[in-house]
Parts: structure tokens; sequence; C-alpha cells
């Protein structure tokens, strides 16, 4: 009999602590996710192709623990440097819409989203020239004629390299006139024919003049 009855007293203490840490458990507060904020809406005019994109986040009951930008739509040509801080760059874009997207993480694993759009235009006038039509040269044979109004007008050019300004003595490759990245470039040899030097492929190349 006394056995049985300190069974019932320990099984007692058993079913008061269980409920105890059921209703601890439930009385915990659910943690709130952070706050992600990607800035204003941006307005680009050629020749400014690039942008800072400025991000911040807040979280009432934690701490941020990491920021990550992405681009969600838009044209395809663009270069994000610094992409997973709260203050990224954008360069190399081209005419169109763009949407970066910010995504922070904090403490707890809790993620909250924020996006920012990105308008390029331009009210410049343009030249496209087919890749096609500048063959990859090694030699400097002429390339493609270009009209002296577009070529001594130039403001900014565009490929699937990235984008230039007319290069100054000491820039990046003093003596070019147009350095596009990568080991490739563009000169003007023999009056107005223009010849693309470099090592790839070249699509479209588009002169805003």
């Amino acid at each position: 009999m006394k056995g049985s009855i300190l069974f019932l007293m320990a099984l007692s203490v058993l079913f008061i602590n269980t409920n105890c840490s059921k209703e601890a458990e439930t009385d915990l507060p659910e943690k709130n996710a952070p706050k992600a904020d990607a800035g204003p809406d941006i307005n680009l005019e050629i020749p400014r192709d690039w942008t800072p994109l400025t991000g911040k986040a807040s979280d009432t009951d934690g701490s941020i623990e990491s920021f990550k930008w992405t681009r969600i739509s838009g044209p395809q040509a663009y270069l994000l440097e610094e992409e997973s801080t709260a203050s990224a760059r954008v360069v190399w874009m081209e005419e169109g819409e763009y949407q970066f997207e910010l995504t922070v993480t904090d403490n707890g694993g809790l993620v909250d989203k924020d996006t920012v759009k990105v308008s390029v235009t331009s009210n410049l006038q343009k030249m496209v020239i087919k890749g096609d039509d500048l063959e990859l040269q090694s030699n400097g044979l002429p390339g493609k004629s270009v009209p002296t109004e577009v070529y001594d007008n130039l403001k900014w050019v565009f490929c699937n390299y990235g984008s230039s300004y007319q290069q100054a003595d000491d820039g990046p490759q003093p003596g070019i006139d147009y350095w596009l990245g990568g080991g490739n470039y563009f000169e003007r040899v023999d009056g107005n024919i223009i010849t693309y030097f470099g090592y790839d492929e070249l699509k479209d190349l588009i002169l805003y003049y």
C-alpha cells in the first residue's frame, strides 16, 4: 500500500512538471521578422549608367545577420558589386527598367525582402553596329565606317562587355580611344573607320552621340 502511494505521488509530480513546462513553452513570445528597406526608386539618364543601391534593415528583437541584392527583372546588361552588403553598386546598365531585390536575414533565420526600381533612359541619338560588322581584329585592319558626326560627338558607348567613356591619356589603357574592359577596345583608324580589338566575340556596339 505504501509503495502504491509513493508511486501515485511521483506520477502527480511528473504531471505537474510536464504541464508547467508546456505552459512555459506556450508563453514564449513569437520572434518578429526583420524589416527590409531597399530605398526609393532611382532614375538614370545615359551617359550615367551606374548607381549605388542603398538599403537598410531593422529588427526589433534581434540583429541583422546578412544582406543580399539580386536582379529580379530587367535587361541582362548589368554588373552588381558588393551585393552581400547593405549598400551595393550596380554598373554597366543599358536603357530599360530594372528591379533589384534586397533580402535581409536576422539572427533567428527570419527573412524579409524589398525591391527598388531603377529606370535608365536616354535622350541621345544612337547608332547600333552589329558584331558581325566589326570583325575581331588583332592587326589593325579596318572594320566599320562611322559618320564623322557620330564619332566626333560620342558621349557614351555600350556593348556586351560593359560601357565606356572616352579614355583620357591616364586611363586604364593609355592611347586607346574607347576601352570596353577585359582587354577589349575599339579605335578610329583611317578617318572614320573604327576597328574592334579584343579577345572575345562582340555583339551589338551602341554608340550614343
